[in-house]
């Protein structure tokens, strides 16, 4: 199953978050995005790798709140195979990876 917010346009930046049971730290990712971070259109893939934990539970509790979709890639374990599933589908140009267990700081 695949999780979209709505947007408008084509997104200048898509942020690619891959994930396998990061339940205890993904939220604290998804705050620090919730800040204003740019004046261009961006998006968020976050791309679940075969969690087994309220990950994407977590997750879909920000769609609304930030410019959220969720995909799937448990065909292959890891995080580069996560990684370019959600390249293949990014609408923008600009391609930015953040990993579920960072944080980033205001104005990233």
């Amino acid at each position: 199953m695949t999780l979209h917010a709505s947007s408008v346009g084509r997104p200048a930046i898509s942020v690619i978050i891959p994930f396998r049971n990061a339940a205890p730290y993904v939220e604290r990712l998804l705050e620090s995005l919730c800040a204003p971070q740019t004046a261009e259109q961006w998006q968020i893939i976050a791309v679940d790798n075969g969690s087994t934990d309220q990950s994407r539970t977590l997750l879909g509790g920000f769609i609304g709140r930030l410019p959220l979709t969720i995909i799937d890639a448990s065909a292959r374990p890891g995080p580069s195979f996560a990684r370019n599933v959600g390249a293949r589908v990014a609408a923008a140009d600009k391609l930015l990876f953040i990993d579920a267990d960072d944080e980033v700081a205001p104005g990233y």
